[in-house]
């Protein structure tokens, strides 16, 4: 089954927790979803979508 998933990303958060200040956005949200595939979910695609207004 194929499901669309959304996500927020606070990049300075990541970069810190990750302490990658280079990698690309998309490359530290696979890096970081890695964990998730244990349960047998994989991410497949990563695309940046425009920021919602509040």
């Amino acid at each position: 089954m194929n499901y669309k998933l959304t996500i927020e990303v606070d990049e300075a958060r990541l970069r810190e927790a990750t302490g990658d200040n280079e990698s690309s956005i998309e490359f530290l949200i696979s890096q970081e979803m890695g964990w998730v595939e244990d349960s047998g979910i994989y991410l497949t695609d990563t695309e940046k979508m425009p920021d919602l207004e509040a």
